[in-house]
């Protein structure tokens, strides 16, 4: 599926006759509660790229605006340096006329549609277990029988 992705958005790119474009990206996955935003918004502002991103029912939605090199990096990048327990699953991709953002920003979810997001459970204790070098100890309380 990962070659697919690349493969598509690649076309997409490469079919932009100017300069400036517009991507709109709709990831499914395993790609909310594991801080895929905020990485989105600092791979955008790194690259120097304008637009959106948010939350909705079927996954993390981003329109993307600015020169194409830039646009191809980020897709490049937005699957290789994703969050470590992101799971990118499948990508839709549409090439859009620019509008003329000037800036990158984090937008409100959207909470209303048929719901396919995947949305990992407590993500952050998943995330400490990862990078602790200590043991995870469980502990147990048993009933005394008496």
């Amino acid at each position: 599926m990962k070659d697919a992705f690349k493969k598509n958005s690649a076309e997409v790119i490469a079919a932009t006759a100017g300069q400036t474009a517009r991507l709109q990206l709709i990831i499914h996955g395993a790609v909310q509660g594991v801080g895929f935003r905020p990485f989105v918004y600092r791979l955008a502002a790194e690259l120097h790229l304008a637009g959106w991103v948010n939350n909705t029912p079927r996954g993390v939605h981003i329109e993307i605006e600015g020169p194409k090199g830039e646009l191809n990096d980020f897709l490049l990048r937005c699957e290789k340096e994703k969050p470590p327990i992101a799971v990118i699953e499948s990508i839709e991709s549409s090439l859009l006329d620019p509008i003329g953002y000037d800036h990158f920003e984090i937008r409100t979810s959207e909470l209303t549609g048929q719901k396919s997001a995947l949305i990992l459970p407590d993500s952050g204790a998943i995330l400490s277990r990862r990078t602790s070098t200590k043991p995870t100890v469980f502990s147990t309380m048993r009933r005394n029988s008496g």
